[in-house]
C-alpha cells in the first residue's frame, strides 16, 4: 500500500505546484487529485471524524467508485493523454502495463493494487487524513500547502513510517517504558500494580486489535526523522564541495579548446555562406563533444543509508549550481550546447504526443538537474520502500516539463550496504577449477552496459525504455557472478563451515566452497527464470541443494549487497590510455560518500532477534576490523564499509554519535580515520539536554560530523565545539594533527576544547611520564542493566516493589540527588539477585564504593563528576563505579582526583 501513497503524494506535490495542468486543462481538472479532495472535504465537513462516519455515511461500503478514479488518473500519468494534456511520464511509479512473467517488487506491487481495490468510505477518510490537517488556532481542518512543503521535508516525514510494520496483537499487550521509550509487552508479563496503572491510563492493546510497532519492539513515536537542511548542506560542501572544484577545474583547458572549435567552426561557415546554427546545438556538437560532457559530470556521490534522499536532493542541487557557475565563465560552452539539444528534443516529443507545453519553463537549471540525477547521484537503503520513497523525492525535485520520469533503477538500490563481499576474495578462494575464468569477460560487458545506462539522457519515453532493456540485459550479464557471491557470504548464514576429518590435517574446504566447485553448480549458477533454478535445484543430490536453497533465502532475508557488481561502473573501466580493456581500477569507488547512517547496537537485546550470524560474518571481514573493539555500533560498521569504497582521491563525510571522537569502544575506528584516512574538520554538537538545542530533538544524542579524504593528508586538522544545533564562527576550536594524538595514546581520544586548553595538555604531558588511574583502580559497569534486567523483569517502576536504583544523571559533585528527568526506576532485589555468586558484581552495592556518569553532559567543561554511593543502594548501567576492594589507593583520594578541575 506504500505504493498507493507515494502515487498521492506524487500527485499533490505535482498538482499544487503546477507540474500538471491542474489550472491549464478542464479535462484534467476534472479527472485530477484534486478535485476529488475537494468533493471528500465537502463530504467530511470542517471538524476532524477520528472515526470517518460522515464519510461512512456519505459513501456506499459496496462502491469502489473513488479507487477506479484514481486507478484511472494514475494510467493517464503512465500513459499521457493529449485529451487532458498530460504527457507519457510513466518511470515505474505509476506502471500500469505489466508483462506476465514479470516478477519483480514493482510488478507484484503493481498487481496487488490492480487486483484489489479499496471501498469509497475507507479511502475517502485515508484522502482526507492525507490532505487536511487541523489549524491550531481556529481548531478547524485546513487543507495541507504541499506547494510550500520542500521535498526533502515531505520525504522525511514519511521516512519515519517505514520503521514500522503494522501487526495484529495475538494476545492482549501493555505499553510500557524502558529507557524512556514506550514498548508494547505482553500484558501478562506485569505485575498487579502496573497492570492497574497501564488499564487505567489506557495503555494497552487488545487481543486481535491492529497496532504500530519497529523492529525493536517499539511503539510509533511522534517526530521526523529529520536531518536538520544546515547539517545536509554542510556535510555536502565540504565532501562534494571539493571534488566538483577539483573536476571542474581540470576541465577549464578541455571546455577553452571546445570554445575555439566553436568560434572557428562558426567563423568558417559564415566566410562560406553557410549556416552555422549547427555549430552553436545540434549533432554536430553532440558528436565531436559528448565525451567532453560525460567526463565533465563523471562524479560519483553515494548515500549508503539514504532513507528519503535528503542527502542526494540537495547534492543534485549543488552540482547543479555550481555546474552553470562555472560553465557562466564559457559563452558558448558543450554543456549548454547538450541542454539545448534536450530542449528541442522534449518539445519534438511533446508534438508528437500532441502535447502543449510552455518552452519557458525547460530552463537550464531543470534541465541540468536531471543530468545530475541520472549521471552522479547513487543510493542504498536496505528497505525497499524508503528506496522507492527516495525515488520520488528525486522526481518530484528534478521534474521536468513533458520529460518522463528518468530511470534510476540502476543507481537507486535496495540493498544491506554493510553484507556483501568482494570479486577478489571470492576468486582467490575458487582459485582452482574458478568458475570465473570462464565467465569474465560477462562481467566486463555488464561493466560497460550500466555504463551506458547513465550516459542515456531519458528525455523521451524510447530512451526511458532503453534504460530499462539495457539495464536487464546488465542484470542478467551480472546475476551469475552475484549468485555466487551469494552462495559465498551464505557460508556466515546457514551454510556453516566444515568439519575437518579426524587425522587430517590438510585445509578441507567449507561446504559452499565444496559445492561452487562442483560441476553441477554451473546450471544453477547460470539458471535465470524460476523454471530454470528448479531444474537445476533437482539436478543436484540432496546436502549440496540444501547449500543452494539456504544460499537464495539468506541472500534475498538478508539482502546482501555486493558493490562491485551492484555499481560495476564505479569500480570496473577501461585500463588508462585504451577503450576496450575493462578491467578492475586501482583506486577505484565513489567520488564522495555522505549521509547519516544509523546508530543501532548490533545485539540480540537491542534487536530482539539473533545477530549471531552478521556479528560472525562481520569478524571475518578485515574491512570491519576497526569496528570490533565493544559494542558493535552500526554507525562504526557504515564508517569501515564507507571508507573501503570510496575512491583513492575520494571525501568521506557523516554524521554520528559523538562517541566517535573519545569512546574507547571507538578507539579503532578513530585510529582508522587518523592513520588510513586523511580528517579534515569535525564539527561537534554535544548539547543534549534541550531538545531545541540538540540536532535531533527526537533523540537525547550528542552528535558529530566529520569530513575526511579517504586517503592520508598528514595535514593538521579543525575540531570545533558548537554550544548548540548550528554551526557557528564562536565555538570553540582546537587544531590538531593525527600523529601527535596517536603519540600521546593509542586509542587518540579527540578532544572538544579550545587551543589554548590543548596546548596546555600538550605541554604538562610532556614534562614526565603520565601514569594511568587504571594501573591503580579497576572501574565496573553499573550492575543493573535497563535492557537485559527488565526483560527478565527484575526492574519495577513502583516503589513498593524494592530499593530504587541510581542513573547516573543522580550524580552531582561529592553529592547524589533525585533524578531532574525520566521514571524512577526500582528493583526486585530479591528475583534480582537469586542465585548470583559471591564474586559478582551484583553484591557490590554491599560496599562503599565511588561513582560517576558513564556519560556527562559533553557541554559540562569538567566532564568528569563523582560522588560516593551510599552502601546498599544500586546503580544501573549508564553509571560507573569503583569499589573500595577494587583500588589501590584511598577512595577519597581517587574521588578528590576525579573531580579535580586540572
Amino acid at each position: 500500500m506504500l505504493t498507493l501513497l507515494y502515487r498521492l503524494l506524487f500527485l499533490l506535490y505535482a498538482e499544487a505546484r503546477d507540474l500538471l495542468p491542474i489550472k491549464e486543462t478542464r479535462d484534467y481538472f476534472d479527472a485530477s487529485l484534486s478535485k476529488l479532495k475537494g468533493e471528500i472535504e465537502a463530504a467530511a465537513g470542517p471538524i476532524r471524524d477520528h472515526e470517518g462516519g460522515k464519510l461512512r455515511e456519505y459513501y456506499r461500503a459496496d462502491s469502489y467508485v473513488l479507487y477506479d478514479r484514481l486507478m484511472r488518473l494514475f494510467v493517464v500519468i503512465d500513459r499521457g493523454d493529449s485529451n487532458l494534456n498530460v504527457p507519457r511520464y510513466n518511470g515505474g511509479l505509476f506502471r500500469s502495463k505489466l508483462d506476465k512473467d514479470d516478477t519483480s517488487a514493482e510488478a507484484t506491487a503493481v498487481r496487488f493494487l490492480n487486483e484489489n481495490k479499496v471501498p469509497d468510505p475507507h479511502l475517502a477518510h485515508a484522502l482526507d487524513l492525507l490532505a487536511r490537517d487541523e489549524d491550531p488556532k481556529q481548531h478547524k481542518l485546513v487543507p495541507i500547502d504541499f506547494k510550500s512543503l520542500g521535498v526533502r521535508q515531505l520525504g522525511s516525514i514519511y521516512e519515519g513510517l517505514l520503521e514500522f510494520k503494522l501487526r495484529i496483537a495475538g494476545e492482549k499487550k501493555a505499553i510500557a517504558k524502558e529507557k524512556g521509550r514506550d514498548v508494547y509487552v505482553n500484558f501478562k508479563r506485569l505485575g498487579e500494580r502496573e497492570r492497574e496503572r497501564v488499564e487505567g491510563q489506557g495503555r494497552i492493546v487488545k487481543k486481535g486489535q491492529l497496532y504500530l510497532e519497529n523492529d525493536k519492539g517499539e511503539r510509533k513515536a511522534t517526530g521526523s526523522y529529520y536531518t536538520p537542511d544546515h547539517i545536509v548542506e554542510y556535510i555536502v560542501e565540504n565532501a562534494v564541495g571539493p571534488i566538483v572544484a577539483e573536476k571542474f577545474e581540470a576541465m577549464r583547458p578541455r571546455l577553452r579548446e571546445a570554445e575555439l572549435w566553436h568560434r572557428e567552426r562558426v567563423k568558417s561557415a559564415k566566410a562560406k555562406g553557410e549556416n552555422s546554427s549547427k555549430y552553436v546545438a545540434g549533432p554536430a556538437v553532440e558528436n565531436q563533444w559528448y565525451k567532453l560532457v560525460n567526463d565533465l559530470f563523471d562524479i560519483k556521490v553515494l548515500d549508503p543509508a539514504m532513507g528519503s534522499g535528503h542527502f542526494l536532493v540537495e547534492t543534485v542541487d549543488y552540482v547543479t549550481d555550481k555546474a552553470l557557475a562555472f560553465l557562466n565563465s564559457f559563452p558558448w560552452n558543450p554543456v549548454t550546447a547538450h541542454l539545448e539539444s534536450v530542449r528541442s528534443t522534449i518539445l519534438d516529443e511533446m508534438e508528437e504526443q500532441g502535447i502543449s507545453i510552455d518552452r519557458r519553463r525547460l530552463t537550464d537549471v531543470n534541465l541540468l538537474k536531471r543530468h545530475v540525477l541520472k549521471r552522479c547521484i547513487y543510493g542504498v537503503d536496505l528497505n525497499p520502500m524508503a528506496v522507492e520513497l527516495a525515488k520520488v523525492s528525486l522526481w518530484l525535485h528534478c521534474f521536468t516539463l513533458g520529460a518522463p520520469l528518468s530511470f534510476l533503477d540502476h543507481h537507486m538500490r535496495c540493498g544491506n550496504s554493510l553484507i556483501g563481499v568482494s570479486v577478489e576474495e571470492v576468486q582467490d578462494e575458487l582459485r582452482q577449477g574458478s568458475l570465473f575464468g570462464s565467465w569474465f569477460a560477462g562481467l566486463m560487458l555488464a561493466t560497460d552496459l550500466m555504463r551506458h545506462v547513465g550516459e542515456l539522457s531519458d528525455v523521451t519515453t524510447a530512451q526511458v525504455d532503453e534504460s530499462k532493456n539495457e539495464y536487464r540485459k546488465a542484470s542478467e550479464a551480472l546475476a551469475p557472478f552475484k549468485r555466487i557471491l551469494d552462495v559465498y557470504t551464505s557460508q556466515w548464514f546457514g551454510n556453516g563451515a566444515a568439519k575437518k576429518p579426524r587425522g587430517k590435517t590438510a585445509a578441507v574446504d567449507s561446504p559452499v566452497i565444496a559445492f561452487l566447485k562442483m560441476r553441477e553448480a554451473d546450471a544453477f549458477i547460470k539458471a535465470r527464470t524460476p523454471q530454470a533454478l528448479h531444474k537445476a535445484l533437482s539436478a543436484i543430490p540432496a546436502a549440496e541443494r540444501h547449500i543452494a536453497q539456504t544460499a537464495l533465502a539468506s541472500a534475498a532475508e538478508r539482502h546482501f549487497f555486493h558493490w562491485e557488481l551492484e555499481f560495476p561502473e564505479v569500480f570496473y573501466g577501461p585500463r588508462p590510455g585504451t577503450e576496450r580493456k575493462i578491467e578492475r581500477l586501482d583506486g577505484a569507488g565513489f567520488d564522495a560518500i555522505i549521509g547519516n547512517p544509523p546508530y543501532d547496537v548490533l545485539s540480540n537485546e537491542e534487536l530482539s532477534y539473533d545477530v549471531s550470524p552478521e556479528l560472525g560474518f562481520f569478524r571475518s571481514q578485515p574491512t570491519y576490523a576497526p569496528a570490533s573493539e565493544g559494542k558493535n555500533n552500526l554507525f562504526k560498521l557504515f564508517i569501515c564499509r564507507s571508507h573501503s569504497i570510496t575512491g583513492a582521491s575520494g571525501f568521506l563525510s557523516l554524521i554520528v554519535p559523538m562517541t566517535l571522537l573519545g569512546d574507547e569502544q571507538t578507539a579503532r575506528t578513530r585510529q582508522l580515520l587518523l592513520e588510513k584516512a586523511g580528517l579534515a574538520a569535525i564539527e561537534a554538537f554535544p548539547q543534549k539536554d534541550d531538545p531545541r538545542e540538540r540536532i535531533f530533538p527526537e533523540a537525547k544524542l550528542a552528535t558529530s560530523v566529520f569530513v575526511a579524504r579517504s586517503t592520508p593528508t598528514h595535514l593538521p586538522f579543525t575540531v570545533t565545539t558548537h554550544r548548540g544545533r548550528e554551526i557557528t564562527d564562536d565555538g570553540a576550536s582546537v587544531t590538531l594533527d593525527g600523529n601527535s594524538l596517536l603519540c600521546l595514546n593509542r586509542a587518540a581520544a579527540i578532544p572538544t576544547c579550545t587551543q589554548r586548553d590543548w596546548d596546555l595538555a600538550s605541554f604538562i604531558v610532556g614534562l614526565s611520564p603520565v601514569r594511568r588511574l587504571k594501573d591503580y583502580c579497576h572501574a565496573f559497569q553499573g550492575e543493573v542493566n535497563e535492557t537485559t534486567d527488565g526483560k527478565k523483569s527484575f526492574i519495577s517502576y513502583s516503589s513498593a516493589d524494592g530499593p530504587l536504583v541510581m542513573r547516573g544523571s543522580m550524580i552531582c559533585m561529592y553529592a547524589v540527588r533525585e533524578a531532574s528527568q525520566g521514571e524512577p526506576m526500582y528493583l526486585r532485589e530479591q528475583k534480582y539477585l537469586k542465585g548470583k555468586p559471591g564474586s559478582a558484581k551484583a553484591w557490590h552495592h554491599q560496599v562503599r564504593r565511588i561513582g560517576w556518569q558513564e556519560s556527562s553532559a559533553l557541554n559540562n567543561f569538567r566532564r568528569i563528576i563523582a560522588a560516593p554511593i551510599p552502601e546498599g543502594v544500586y546503580c544501573n548501567h549508564k553509571r560507573n563505579y569503583i569499589p573500595e576492594s577494587a583500588s589501590k589507593l584511598p577512595l577519597d583520594f581517587v574521588l578528590a582526583l576525579l573531580n579535580s578541575s586540572i
